[in-house]
């Protein structure tokens, strides 16, 4: 049950991280597009 736990919190730490790197990639291409 532990074991579980800890893949559950190390999953929603990675999606956490690709939504950041996502949203900072799109802000990015927006801003490039507007300069």
């Amino acid at each position: 049950m532990q074991d579980m736990q800890l893949l559950n919190e190390g999953f929603a730490l990675m999606g956490l991280g690709m939504g950041f790197v996502f949203v900072f990639l799109t802000v990015l291409v927006i801003v490039t597009t507007l300069m």
